[in-house]
This record gives C-alpha cells, structure tokens and sequence, in this order.
C-alpha cells in the first residue's frame, strides 16, 4: 500500500510500504524511511507502525487525505501537519512523550481510552487506540 501525507514536505513524500529481506532468522526491514534489524525469534507486536483508521472531524480527515485546510484553522494548520506526520510514523502511542509541548495525556473518567495533544489553548487533537491504530481522530475544545 502506498501512502502519503497531502501536503507534507517532499522527504516525507515518499512510498510508506515495507520491504523485506530475510537471512538467517533475522528481517530487514524498510518501512516509513526507517530501517532497522529484527530477529524474528524475537518480534514483538511493538515492530509494527501505527495506523490511523478513522476520523470524527471530517475536516480533519480531508486535510489528512487530500491537504485541503478548509475546517481548521489557518494559524493551526503547521503543528496539525506535524502532529500528523509524527502519528504517521510512531511504532507505539508512548512515543508522543518525546514531544512535551503537546502536553500528551490519556482522559479520565468517560474518556478514559481517548489520548489528547495540545494544539493551543483550547483545542485538541484526540483519539483512541485499538489494535494499533488510531480511531475516532477528532479536532475539539473540549474545555
């Protein structure tokens, strides 16, 4: 499957399917512009990318898919692409800890399997995991 993030830099335009090659027990693998060595007597389900599955925000989905930016806002439109392009290539929802300033929590109480990232004051960037993939992606001010 190739896949690429509309209106992304060029280095992240590029084929996101795997290549493989296998010798003795052991997988190289390419995938999303990383290469990295994996013993096959050892994988874990945390080799393998995370996927985004559904959106909520269909604003946010057709900039996703297309670039088109009509449904957010313009001064949000860069972090939103990088936030993307970050979701695009992590192996496991931890990873977002790497990014402080997105403040990167699970909710609490009714919410508690949806994960937030702070893109300003009050707007959010949410969405749950299930079976590494990223599912009911929503763009909300839920203060």
């Amino acid at each position: 499957m190739s896949r690429t993030l509309a209106g992304s830099p060029d280095f992240l335009q590029e084929d996101l399917s795997n290549h493989y090659s296998v010798e003795h027990g052991r997988t190289e693998e390419r995938c999303r512009g990383r290469q990295r060595i994996v013993d096959n007597r050892q994988a874990t389900p945390y080799d393998q990318i995370v996927e985004i599955r559904s959106f909520r925000h269909k604003g946010l989905k057709r900039f996703y898919e297309l670039g088109d930016q009509k449904g957010i806002p313009g001064d949000l439109v860069a972090k939103v692409r990088g936030m993307f392009a970050v979701l695009d290539r992590m192996s496991d929802v931890l990873e977002l800890s790497a990014w402080p300033l997105w403040k990167v929590h699970q909710l609490s109480g009714g919410r508690k399997d949806t994960w937030s990232l702070h893109i300003t004051r009050n707007w959010r960037l949410t969405f749950r995991v299930e079976e590494d993939q990223l599912v009911d992606v929503d763009f909300e001010d839920y203060h």
